[in-house]
């Protein structure tokens, strides 16, 4: 087990309650220090690839009370080590460094984004060790962290360099003291759990007690544990360097900027709200460039360029729909600048000829780094070492192919292949040279974490253009170091000695320089003779002035509950008489109940697709898609019957009454279609840009709905959309995207949004971690939503809370939709398929066409696709010589109360209205048997609510109506039938 407690001698502290203090001075704000019973648990972040799986962190809470809140300054620690002078065979020395968060409570767990955080913060131990004094690290916050009232954590993690002691088994070298007497009555015992899920010990991989995690600690429940700290500060919330205020309003699609909310609200679960945030510089500096990140619902990061000068407001709304958080939680982050570098070329520096290396590796193109390395201020392991004299900083997947590029034709920031940061110490177009030395190559010098160096070097490199059998060529290098960030670019022979020279010698044709993106760059020269051999050019990081701020929004949580007092209603009346039923119900909650009735007829159509079912085939599942296709610059709708495919009988489409120009769009910018609930009027379409607009597909009526469902505030970073589909269990309609995030060492990821048709806006719901794309989303009849990797050919299950995935399973089939196309701007997120579901016979269909001049799977054509396995079987072959399948779409109701409609021979006395928290209501229900024949008639009525229960799916009363013979005296004389 990997776990070990530690017994030590220990003084103990006192639980006490914050020491008073006046506003302003620093006090004991809050002191846990239980009796302790000598013993220790581990907290530590191993660097070693090969230990990380042992990284461990423990988490304990605390709560403010104070109405005006806390601005807390540093947080003690009670720690140790696991060696002493009693434990002669373990030579292992404390941490040096520790990271301390304060994150808000998310459902009695820490939540993932902090508020406030002080990484690598220096760990002091007493000096006589254990015995004479308890082990106090102080942690100092960069900036005091602003707490308004409310539940919080403190998440401690020790930094460890040392390896793994195997010989112990001790699993960290320093501690969390902690004490096994009953917990404190301010929430949770502590936590604890592996930060990177450890195999062998599948119970902790999220946040769990400790008592909970490992039995061989002989902590059993009940018993719990609480580990020792304390928290200085003062009472009250400084207003800091930036000031920000969050404030909530009910939504209003007429009033998007309002900004005259409170910072506590109530809400009632699918409620959409009005996030204005108001940020305030008081930092002296003006500031250019802002990230916004926060907690669920509002969690996912945007970054924006806009410059807000010292003393100025800046105002920026959200909208989101809350589900069951109490709080919200923001945090913005300012900075004066992008992070960037200055050079230097008169610096001193040794070169290192990697071609006399036993450890160098050669002919290198694609490379996973031994450590992280911060460009442009965001980090990344992966690098492609490109023939023509330059490196690209992978922010995202490894791509299939590191494509290069000829020589530049223009001064940085400059066009490239693949868009990816880029490091250029010589940009030109190089070939092998004829030396038996020729290549490129790759080591590491030293192994001390944090004492390391990167070097990349191209040793004799002929240039393309050159002409003889023996051409001359140049070497250079770069170098990275770990512990300065410096790049260093260094010159050993740079004239070619061709039968070009001296044209192009010394960097004459070349680019040299750092580039971030296509419009940040730094050019040392552009086609300019300035290098020479030995030469030494040094970018130096610089690092821009940062301010934090959080601001905490308050939910009230409640809901009205919808108590359905009748079940059905069923009358019998004679033919031309009529009768009267009551329809009750309550409202058992503690929200107003807002609700309304509509009549659906029992016996219904959808709309029939223009291609005929054969005979005797089941109920027709039309479906409708956008086609593009060259040289006709159009898209046009068509639509099929997916239940008469089969047989491997051609795809068969009839266009419907709509075909337009794309005016100058890229044809492929339609990413996703979908109808939303049972309205097949309007079919929704989504482009790449965020452009939404609908199109009727019976008259061919093409709507714009918003230009852009993300409004241009700065620059967003994340540009694309990539599908779209309706949940019908949430009525809810939902959008895939991409986003580059150069801020992030896995910066190409989906995302998922919510999307507003009616207000024409989306709301970012989260991001998929890790290496994965998915443009085609679908949802089933139970709300689970399914996409497909585009890279792995997978079926994915979506989360719809937070964007994140779990692998169904292979789709079987080889789909190579973006193989080898690492830069992003290459790919169109929704072209050459599509993914759609069928509530009638719950399919999931997937549809792949050709792309256009893009790519041609394998099997082109309609699939059905297994969502246990994932395994996606061929209905139908699809013609290469037919375009580009964009926006596919199925016009199938949902549910019992799918189809709306008139029901001639009921009515109702009202049609919806508000029920008190508490209260009933009554609602008369008319049968009229006027003109209708004798026999039984069945309809139903469905109640609509904002109930979080049944808001999503209304609650159908089944109605029977049985109309019997020739009407008596008694009814002609006016008497209702009454229940």
């Amino acid at each position: 087990m990997l776990h070990r407690i530690v017994h030590v001698l220990f003084l103990a502290l006192c639980l006490s309650a914050a020491s008073p203090a006046a506003a302003g001075e620093d006090a004991v704000l809050f002191e846990q220090a239980p009796n302790p019973d000598g013993q220790g648990i581990d907290a530590g972040a191993y660097a070693r690839p090969e230990d990380i799986l042992r990284s461990t962190e423990v988490a304990d809470d605390f709560a403010v009370y104070d109405a005006d809140g806390w601005t807390v300054t540093s947080i003690d620690l009670v720690a140790g080590w696991a060696c002493n002078e009693n434990r002669p065979d373990c030579l292992r020395s404390p941490s040096r460094f520790v990271n301390v968060r304060i994150a808000p409570d998310e459902r009695g767990r820490p939540g993932a984004t902090p508020i406030c955080s002080a990484t690598n913060a220096p760990s002091i131990y007493p000096a006589a060790g254990f015995g004479t004094a308890f082990p106090l690290t102080a942690v100092d916050f960069d900036a005091p962290c602003a707490l308004p009232p409310g539940r919080y954590w403190v998440v401690v993690q020790f930094v460890e360099y040392e390896p793994f002691d195997a010989h112990t088994g001790l699993g960290h070298s320093s501690f969390l003291y902690a004490s096994t007497q009953p917990y404190l009555a301010n929430g949770s015992p502590g936590l604890f759990r592996y930060t990177h899920g450890y195999a062998s010990d599948p119970i902790c991989p999220d946040w769990e007690w400790v008592a909970r995690c490992v039995n061989a600690w002989q902590w059993q429940e009940p018993a719990a544990v609480e580990y020792s700290f304390r928290i200085h500060g003062r009472p009250g919330r400084d207003p800091g360097q930036l000031e920000l205020h969050l404030t909530a309003t009910p939504y209003d699609p007429a009033a998007p900027d309002a900004c005259d909310g409170s910072e506590r609200i109530a809400v009632t679960p699918g409620d959409r709200l009005n996030l204005c945030y108001r940020l305030t510089n008081r930092s002296g500096a003006d500031l250019a460039v802002h990230t916004l990140s926060g907690t669920a619902p509002a969690a996912a990061s945007e970054a924006f360029e806009r410059r807000l000068g010292v003393g100025e407001t800046w105002q920026l709304n959200r909208t989101v729909m809350v589900e069951d958080q109490t709080q919200i939680v923001a945090t913005w982050t300012a900075q004066d600048a992008r992070p960037g570098y200055t050079w230097n070329d008169h610096v001193a520096a040794s070169y290192v000829d990697l071609s006399a290396s036993t450890t160098a590796q050669r002919d290198v193109g694609y490379l996973e780094l031994p450590f992280a390395v911060d460009f442009f201020g965001a980090s990344s392991r992966r690098v492609c070492v490109m023939e023509n004299g330059y490196l690209h900083v992978l922010a995202h997947q490894k791509p299939v192919l590191c494509r290069t590029s000829a020589q530049p034709s223009q001064p940085l920031p400059a066009v490239l292949p693949t868009a990816e940061p880029a490091i250029l110490p010589s940009w030109l177009d190089l070939v092998p040279g004829p030396t038996a030395a020729s290549g490129t190559y790759f080591d590491v010098i030293g192994s001390e974490p944090g004492q390391r160096r990167l070097v990349f070097e191209w040793r004799d490199y002929a240039r393309y253009q050159a002409s003889g059998t023996e051409p001359g060529t140049i070497t250079f290098e770069v170098t990275i170091d770990e512990a300065s960030g410096a790049i260093t670019f260094l010159y050993q022979d740079m004239r070619f000695a061709d039968s070009l020279s001296p044209a192009g010698d010394y960097g004459q044709w070349a680019a040299v320089g750092l580039q971030h993106d296509a419009n940040q760059a730094l050019q040392y020269s552009y086609r300019d003779p300035a290098l020479a051999d030995g030469k030494a050019i040094r970018w130096q990081p610089t690092v821009p002035r940062s301010y934090d701020v959080s601001a905490t929004l308050q939910l009230d949580v409640g809901a009205p509950r919808l108590a359905l007092e009748t079940a059905t209603l069923e009358v019998a009346a004679p033919a031309g008489a009529s009768a009267r039923l009551p329809l009750r119900f309550a409202n058992e909650g503690d929200r107003p109940l807002r609700w309304t009735l509509e009549e659906v007829p029992a016996v219904g159509a959808a709309r029939t697709a223009p291609a005929a079912a054969p005979e005797g085939a089941m109920l027709p599942v039309p479906a409708y898609a956008l086609t593009v296709g060259s040289p006709r610059l159009r898209a046009e709708l068509v639509s099929t019957d997916l239940a008469a495919q089969g047989d491997g009988v051609e795809v068969i489409l009839s266009p419907a009454a709509f075909a337009y120009l794309d005016d100058g769009q890229s044809l492929q910018s339609y990413v996703g279609g979908a109808f939303l609930g049972n309205d097949f009027d309007r079919l929704y379409l989504l482009d790449m840009y965020g452009a939404l607009s609908v199109v009727d597909p019976a008259s061919g009526v093409h709507s714009p709905v918003a230009e852009r469902l993300l409004p241009r505030i700065g620059q967003p970073r994340y540009p694309w959309f990539a599908g779209l589909a309706w949940d019908d269990t949430t009525r809810t309609l939902y959008a895939s995207g991409w986003m580059l995030d150069p801020d992030d060492e896995d910066g190409f990821r989906s995302r998922l949004y919510r999307i507003d048709a009616a207000a024409g806006t989306a709301e970012a719901v989260g991001d998929a971690q890790n290496d994965v794309e998915f443009a085609f989303i679908a949802v089933d009849t139970d709300g689970q939503m399914y996409a497909v990797d585009l890279h792995t050919d997978v079926l994915l299950l979506i989360d719809k809370a937070t964007g994140e995935y779990e692998v169904v399973g292979p789709l079987g089939e080889d789909f190579p939709w973006y193989d080898g196309l690492s830069d992003p701007r290459d790919r169109y997120p929704g072209s050459g398929a599509g993914l759609a579901f069928d509530p009638s016979t719950r399919t999931l269909w997937f549809w792949s066409s050709p792309d256009f001049n893009m790519f041609t799977p394998d099997n082109p054509g309609l699939y059905t696709i297994d969502t246990r396995s994932g395994a996606a079987t061929r209905v139908s072959p699809y013609s290469s010589a037919i375009a580009n399948v964009l926006a596919f779409a199925i016009a199938v109701p949902y549910g019992d109360c799918a189809r709306p409609g008139e029901v001639p021979w009921l009515s109702l006395a009202t049609a919806g209205d508000t029920t008190a928290a508490g209260a009933a209501a009554e609602v008369a229900v008319d049968f009229d048997a006027n003109g209708l024949a004798p026999g039984r008639y069945t309809a139903r009525l469905c109640i609509d609510s904002n109930d979080p229960q049944h808001r999503h799916r209304p609650i159908a009363v089944p109605v029977g109506f049985t109309v019997t013979g020739a009407q008596s005296d008694i009814f002609a004389s006016g008497f209702d039938a009454q229940q």
